[in-house]
């Protein structure tokens, strides 16, 4: 059985937190929000449920996640969602990053997606 892959576009909440493994590996972990958008009942798009994400990455991924910041857009590509867990009352997942989109900044990333969105 594979285990659910998650591809969005989250803001950090969190600054990245940098650490090693214990083999000496880079690794960083990040708190990310996910919004979710729908169609009202006009057909437009307004925002949706959000879902906070605990994020980790490995490697050149975690280096590359170290260089954003607290409030940028990150686009995640192909993560693998590793469990789930209810904080305040609404689910938390833990995902583990395989791949980003590097250099996207504060609100570019969040800009094209709802222009792709409502196209």
């Amino acid at each position: 059985m594979s285990l659910p892959k998650l591809t969005g576009t989250g803001r950090l909440l969190t600054d990245p937190r940098k650490s090693l493994t214990k083999l000496q590996n880079p690794m960083c972990s990040v708190l990310l929000l996910f919004q979710g958008w729908r169609k009202d009942d006009d057909g437009k798009w307004v925002e949706g449920d959000s879902v906070a994400v605990d994020a980790v990455a490995f490697e050149e991924v975690a280096r590359a996640l170290a260089g954003f910041s607290k409030g940028d857009n990150v686009e995640v590509v192909d993560a693998t969602v590793t469990g789930v867990e209810v904080w305040n009352d609404k689910p938390r997942l833990k995902i583990r990053v395989k791949d980003i989109v590097p250099g996207r900044g504060r609100d570019e990333v969040g800009t094209k997606s709802r222009e792709a969105v409502s196209a």
